[in-house]
């Protein structure tokens, strides 16, 4: 698991992350990460350092992929989930309310994507998108 630099993290060891995924039941520690990724996607652009969130983000995937349950690595079986979750992919119709308001004022569109595809624990996917974000916003003037 990727450790944080910032003093305030280092307080005492274990560090709080790794406390709570120790005292979470198998396969929550994936869902916190969902949460957490998907918090920091969608807040990003209105706390005033919209690189920091994404990068926090991207580091709730990169915890989420490894905790995902090792038989989600077989293709087979990846391909059953999505056929089983096509409904609960329907349902992050619930982002759009979320994707129209970043339409509307012009914020980077690919978060949006991203927080869908963390809901879906399509990580792979999710990590690349994050990346991008965050190298758009690096290109993007005054960012």
């Amino acid at each position: 698991m990727e450790q944080h630099d910032p003093s305030h993290y280092k307080m005492a060891k274990p560090e709080v992350i790794a406390v709570i995924k120790h005292f979470m039941p198998y396969g929550h520690f994936e869902s916190h990460c969902v949460g957490s990724a998907v918090a920091y996607l969608l807040r990003a652009p209105f706390k005033g350092d919209e690189a920091s969130d994404i990068q926090k983000a991207l580091v709730y995937i990169r915890w989420g992929s490894e905790a995902q349950h090792p038989m989600m690595k077989d293709p087979k079986l990846v391909a059953a989930w999505a056929e089983r979750t096509q409904g609960y992919r329907r349902d992050i119709d619930i982002l759009q309310e979320w994707a129209e308001l970043f339409r509307k004022n012009r914020y980077n569109q690919r978060l949006i994507v991203c927080a869908g595809q963390v809901l879906t624990r399509d990580w792979e996917r999710a990590e690349i998108s994050a990346a991008a974000a965050l190298a758009e916003l690096a290109e993007t003037p005054n960012a």
